[in-house]
């Protein structure tokens, strides 16, 4: 199976293409997430992420892609990546687990 693509566009956004058996699909596994390479940097580091993370969620476009994704399809990500959760964490919790594993997909 191939690795990731990643796509640029002229804005400095990049949208993580991951391959599947019929071909790419984009997206973070279910979603498509755009984020800047600058902003992928941020959230994607040595040491502790966490309050980059929590920093880049309060950006309105981060905002505006993570939060109309259901909780159910959030966790289904977290699955695929063989990543542990507890039920009880929130939802915002959740969607800082996978804007750090699509800031990871973009710079690895």
């Amino acid at each position: 199976m191939s690795l990731p693509r990643k796509l640029n566009d002229n804005k400095g956004m990049v949208t993580v293409l991951v391959p599947t058996a019929d071909g790419y699909k984009r997206g973070c596994h279910a979603v498509e997430l755009d984020i800047t390479i600058e902003d992928a940097r941020k959230g994607y580091h040595q040491g502790s992420c966490d309050y980059d993370i929590s920093q880049l969620q309060k950006k309105d476009y981060i905002k505006q892609q993570l939060n109309p994704i259901p909780l159910d399809t959030l966790c289904s990500i977290l699955d695929e990546y063989g990543c542990e959760y507890d039920d009880g964490d929130d939802k915002e919790e959740i969607e800082g687990i996978v804007l750090w594993l699509a800031c990871a997909d973009i710079i690895d």
